[in-house]
């Protein structure tokens, strides 16, 4: 219902109490964006900034900010385990007024036991994993 759209997929959680609040100023602090990508902390891993290695935007929805008018009619994909790939890159081929952070938005429970992340790698052992980059 509100101007702006987060996501949190049900096994991450928002790296501080203050989540909400500190977004809210950073979002008012800027002018008419669209999409606000963050960085995020990884289980295992650590500091994960918003960008991948050659400046590329991390493909998942959880670790941005949406504009819900921006987005607009954009919707999911009926693919599970691309969704938020599918999400992403229809959003972002809109050219969107875009600012970046360095505040960790969300601790990603990153290869938790039985998620669509650790089976895929499972399933990928030996076979050459690519990855999508945006």
């Amino acid at each position: 219902q509100g101007e702006y759209l987060l996501f949190l997929d049900d096994d991450d959680w928002w790296m501080h109490d203050m989540t909400l609040t500190a977004v809210d100023q950073m979002l008012k602090a800027t002018n008419e964006l669209d999409v606000m990508i963050f960085g995020s902390i990884w289980k295992d891993v650590g500091y994960v900034s918003a960008r991948m290695e050659g400046g590329y935007i991390w493909p998942n929805v959880w670790s941005k900010v949406w504009k819900r008018s921006f987005v607009g009619e954009t919707r999911f994909s009926g693919k599970y385990s691309v969704s938020d790939l599918d999400f992403t890159q229809a959003v972002l081929a809109k050219k969107p007024r875009l600012a970046e952070s360095t505040f960790p938005l969300v601790y990603y429970n990153y290869m938790r036991p039985g998620s669509m992340t650790e089976i895929g790698r499972r399933s990928n052992a030996g076979h050459g994993e690519s990855s999508a980059a945006l």
